[in-house]
């Protein structure tokens, strides 16, 4: 029973100038036991919710952690393979300086030859 109801009764029997009867109290009593009821009801009911919330939390981000593992194996991945093409452009970069110079010395000797013939 609300709480404003039990006191629009206490005053109209103290109005009367009469106590409650064994029966009045005995309806306030299962009230109270009925609204305790209740409570531990939505109680229990706001546990039941709260568990069932962290568990599906606890299912995305397990998803989540699973991608971000997969990205950075990829990213990791990438890098490794950035660095070996970084490598081989190195490499060569060398081998064509190097032709360049020896056809240049090619260039060089041929003139050279010519300008000895003549």
């Amino acid at each position: 029973m609300a709480d404003s109801a039990k006191r629009d009764r206490a005053i109209a029997l103290s109005a009367e100038g009469r106590q409650p009867s064994a029966y009045e109290l005995y309806l306030d009593v299962q009230t109270v036991q009925e609204s305790a009821i209740v409570s531990n009801v939505v109680n229990a009911l706001k546990q039941e919710v709260l568990r069932l919330a962290r568990k599906e939390a606890k299912a995305e981000i397990g998803k989540a952690r699973k991608a971000v593992a997969q990205h950075r194996m990829e990213i990791a991945r990438l890098k490794r393979l950035l660095a070996q093409r970084e490598r081989e452009v190195k490499y060569l970069r060398k081998q064509v300086q190097g032709d360049q110079v020896r056809s240049e010395d090619a260039a060089l000797a041929k003139l050279a030859e010519l300008n000895a013939k003549q």
